[in-house]
């Protein structure tokens, strides 16, 4: 009986310094590695659920038995809460897809403009191309005719970048034009633009020339200010810049004066640069002077209402190869009817955002008559014929055409998932350094672009997070002691 008495008495001295140690070890992460395992129908203090409602289902079981959320609509986001600094994420999602042409994963890394870094959980218009296949690494070569023994190959002789489309990656080659030469005459853009923009510009041996006017519209509260910043072909920043908020950070909609904002550099060599002016919502671009001869706008434009500094609607045309383009306005004296090179588009109610595959081949104008309306293209966007030009591959995407756009070759960068008891699971490494700690909080995020108009799904089951960082020096010691 005391033997008993004196075990229990053991017992109830080490049960709290075990518990109490464990707690430290979980809140302290010694060993600079914390896991995760979490299904979606699990409660966590780490992992939000999956949100919002109207575009993924609650927990529920399938058939077998098996907790998933589905995903109908794009995009799904959760939160994640790191309770300490970590250097690397490695999230293994674990699914099942209804014909979703790309599955991405990834979390959000700023905001103004917002920009999400996403890697690819699954892409069925590479796993199930009939294309001829090259595998080396995590690249993919697909071939309409198998032309090329090697993927070196193909990238030291590539063919021309309009038979190319690529996917997360890009070619090495880089872009040139042909008879191109540089001019000092000043053009202007004069169209309104509002928030963030990302454009493209070409030079050669010349300095690049802009300036920005702009008002500060004080329709939302918080500060305004904007930034731009330069780039050239290879990442490498060449400048940056920007201007305070005009001082008022109320939303009494009290427009500034115009201002402007100029943007000089001295000659740089021949080559794409890219130039993204960063500003949110109140900040609107009211017209673009510059001595650059090519401008294109990627991703496609806002074009911003004139409130507050014209009397009328000002119509604007751009041009672009876009195959497909979705509009939508804000204001409901801006629906209105778009041509789309020969054929009318209607906008029909605000907050809409309406798509079209545009069948047209080449360059096509686009006139708004009303202007106020957000753009989405997925090819560059110019404001003259003579501006436009296409530096970038074509893009992959679900809607993408490659008979039509006489694409020849598909590279990428991916690997595809493994397939294990009838799910897919696939694991992406993202660098927690990059991505943004809000409030204590990582927003990670499914994009699934046009899931919705092709009426597929995705079933979630699980969502598996390893966060890792050095280890803590007394630990090392500890377990190197110990062996």
């Amino acid at each position: 009986m005391k033997f008993l008495a004196r075990l229990i008495q053991v017992m109830l001295i080490l049960t709290p310094i075990c518990i109490l140690g464990w707690l430290g070890v979980e809140n302290f992460v010694p060993s600079g590695t914390f896991s995760i395992q979490h299904s979606v129908h699990d409660a966590s203090s780490f992992i939000d659920a999956l949100a919002p409602h109207e575009r993924v289902s609650d927990p529920k079981k399938d058939a077998e038995g098996n907790w998933i959320q589905t995903i109908v609509a794009d995009p799904v986001f959760f939160f994640v809460h790191p309770h300490r600094s970590f250097d690397t994420v490695d999230a293994t999602v674990t699914f099942k897809n209804t014909n979703t042409p790309l599955v991405e994963f990834g979390a959000l890394a700023s905001t103004n403009p917002e920009r999400y870094i996403l890697e690819p959980l699954q892409n069925l218009l590479i796993d199930q191309s009939t294309w001829s296949r090259t595998v080396d690494g995590e690249m993919i070569l697909l071939q309409r005719k198998s032309t090329y023994k090697t993927i070196a190959d193909f990238l030291a002789h590539p063919p021309s970048r309009e038979e190319v489309a690529t996917y997360h990656t890009d070619l090495s080659v880089p872009f040139r034009l042909a008879n191109y030469s540089a001019s000092n005459v000043v053009q202007t853009i004069p169209v309104s633009l509002r928030g963030a923009e990302v454009m493209k510009t070409y030079l050669k041996n010349e300095p690049i020339h802009f300036v920005f006017s702009y008002m500060d519209m004080n329709r939302d509260n918080g500060s305004d200010p904007i930034t731009i910043s330069v780039t050239d072909e290879t990442g490498r920043p060449i400048i940056s810049m920007g201007a305070e908020d005009d001082g008022n950070i109320s939303s009494n909609a009290h427009a500034s004066i115009v201002k402007t904002l100029a943007l000089d550099t001295s000659s740089l060599p021949e080559g794409v640069y890219k130039i993204e002016l960063q500003a949110d919502r109140d900040i609107f671009v009211r017209s673009i002077q510059t001595t650059q001869q090519k401008i294109v706008f990627l991703n496609g434009v806002y074009l911003g209402d004139e409130d507050g500094y014209h009397q009328t609607f000002a119509p604007v045309t751009f041009w672009t190869e876009a195959k497909r383009l979705s509009m939508q306005t804000r204001h409901a004296a801006s629906v209105q009817t778009v041509m789309i090179g020969s054929k009318p588009f209607s906008i029909t109610t605000p907050y809409q955002l309406t798509t079209t595959l545009v069948t047209e081949p080449g360059l096509i104008p686009v006139h708004v008559a009303k202007g106020d309306v957000e753009v989405l293209a997925d090819a560059p966007v110019a404001f003259s014929p003579a501006q436009y030009f296409r530096p970038d591959t074509v893009r992959l995407l679900p809607h993408t055409d490659l008979d039509q756009l006489h694409v020849n070759y598909v590279l990428a960068k991916y690997t595809p998932p493994i397939i294990r008891d009838g799910w897919t699971i696939a694991t992406v490494h993202l660098d927690a350094q990059k991505l943004l700690l809000d409030q204590g909080s990582w927003k990670f995020t499914f994009s699934t672009p046009e899931i919705a108009e092709m009426k597929s799904s995705i079933d979630v089951k699980a969502i598996d997070l390893v966060m890792k960082r050095p280890a803590m020096l007394w630990y090392e010691k500890f377990l190197a002691s110990i062996k």
